[in-house]
């Protein structure tokens, strides 16, 4: 049998060997180390939630974000009026306490990151963005350009903009078209 050295990320942000080595038989190798393999990225996208959910305790309370995670990816969303004016893709003034913050999180981590800007369906009278994809996409390009400036690496970094074709809420009311005017910054397993 082969035995596979599983690591895992320590509080310092190293990586160390668990005590547990896992064990495969002859017949398991192959397909089975690759189903091993994602396994062990979840184990880890796991952790990075538990401790962005640890560290971010005081945004979440704030309601300055709030945390989803599925198998193979986190997703924070930010509060949108944290971030930016009606229209507008330039940062507020008190936003960058919050991307600072986030960028901290984030930052401890190597796994890829994509920020995404969805917006409502209410047609945009600028001239500066013809379109809500042009304004959501502006927003998320925003974002991931003022992560770098914090030193984040921008190999690991992308942005998109959804425009308001992946809504989360009916755009029917104000408080639906105020849901989907959002940023996501969604953590993705390296697999």
């Amino acid at each position: 049998s082969k035995q596979e050295n599983v690591s895992e990320e320590t509080s310092n942000g190293n990586c160390s060997l668990f005590s547990t080595p896992i064990m495969l038989s002859e017949e398991d190798e192959g397909v089975s180390a690759e189903s091993v393999e994602i396994e062990i990225e979840r184990a880890k996208l796991e952790k990075i939630y538990q401790k962005i959910i640890k560290q971010g305790s005081g945004l979440l309370d704030e309601k300055q974000m709030s945390i989803r995670k599925g198998l193979d990816w986190i997703e924070i969303e930010l509060n949108p009026r944290a971030l930016f004016d009606s229209a507008r893709a330039n940062l507020n003034k008190g936003s960058r306490t919050l991307l600072d913050q986030v960028s901290e999180l984030i930052g401890q981590f190597s796994n890829p990151v994509v920020v995404e800007g969805h917006a409502d369906d209410r047609p945009i009278k600028s001239s500066l963005y013809p379109s809500n994809w042009e304004l959501s996409a502006a927003r998320a390009a925003r974002v991931v350009n003022y992560f770098v400036s914090l030193g984040l690496d921008p190999a690991r970094l992308s942005a998109i903009g959804f425009g308001e074709f992946r809504p989360i809420a009916s755009n029917e009311s104000e408080l639906g078209r105020e849901k989907n005017r959002r940023v996501l910054v969604v953590i993705y397993s390296p697999l």
